[in-house]
């Protein structure tokens, strides 16, 4: 339900073709995916903006979540508790992400999808393991050769 009532508002854009400027809500590391993803798999207008206004709306969100975790950051409440309900936050920022992630998935064009999957987001491999600034696309244990 909670997905429903998220992006139904990008998809009502995507058919009106109304363009959004990015605001300062949005991150720059969203900003830059944004970006990649218009150059790498050639989005026309309507993609990009309908891409534009459902990174716009996760942002303020995920912004909101942030100033809410910030609060309970400061609050009085028991350690534990406060704990417990900053990871509840966190996990639904991961839940937006990742919704956001597949609602892109879902724009896609058959051949715009195989780019995706293959340079932008490629699948976690099944072997544990990482380091530094470590880039899932430039992996060779994460993009077998």
């Amino acid at each position: 339900m909670q997905f429903i009532r998220t992006f139904i508002p990008a998809l009502i854009f995507v058919l009106c073709g109304t363009s959004v400027v990015m605001a300062q809500t949005t991150k720059p590391a969203d900003v830059q995916y944004l970006l990649q993803l218009k150059s790498e798999l050639a989005l026309n207008d309507l993609q990009f903006n309908a891409m534009d206004t459902l990174f716009f709306q996760t942002g303020e969100q995920i912004s909101a979540i942030d100033k809410e975790i910030q609060n309970i950051s400061r609050s009085n409440m028991p350690e534990e508790e406060r704990m417990a309900q900053i990871r509840d936050l966190n996990a639904k920022k991961k839940t937006l992400r990742e919704s956001r992630d597949l609602t892109v998935e879902l724009m896609l064009t058959p051949q715009q999808l195989a780019i995706y999957k293959e340079k932008i987001k490629p699948a976690k491999p099944s072997v544990i393991h990482m380091g530094m600034n470590h880039d899932r696309s430039q992996c060779n244990v994460c993009v077998p050769q």
